[in-house]
């Protein structure tokens, strides 16, 4: 899928990990094995993986771990009519240099795309 990054302030990213560490929708090994999380719009996702490409950013997919979903109608809303794929937890928009830039373009995959099959 091609589109839109938004991203999390840093205290919603620690809040949020720090959360589904507790409830166990995820471990620490996993978010260990990520370049960082993102957020989708759909709950399903809560605790899979996937591989983002932010364009002008990275080259190579990034495998991310999905720590978050919309959770919100509007937010759903939002993120369909602004073509909003994720939102990218802090740290990795940090190490990505994107923190408060707007107009994020890149792909998001849930299928390894690197992986054989």
């Amino acid at each position: 899928m091609t589109g839109y990054f938004s991203q999390y302030g840093k205290m919603p990213t620690d809040g949020t990990v720090a959360y589904r560490l507790d409830v166990g929708d995820f471990t620490q090994e996993d978010l260990d094995d990520a370049a960082g999380v993102i957020a989708t719009e759909s709950c399903d996702y809560i605790g899979d993986d996937a591989w983002i490409r932010v364009d002008g950013k990275t080259g190579n997919w990034l495998p991310v771990l999905v720590f978050d979903c919309s959770g919100h109608q509007e937010t759903t809303d939002w993120m369909k009519e602004s073509n909003i794929l994720a939102e990218i937890g802090y740290y990795l928009a940090d190490q990505l240099g994107i923190v408060g830039e707007t107009g994020v373009t890149g792909q998001l995959t849930f299928d390894c795309p690197h992986c054989e099959r």
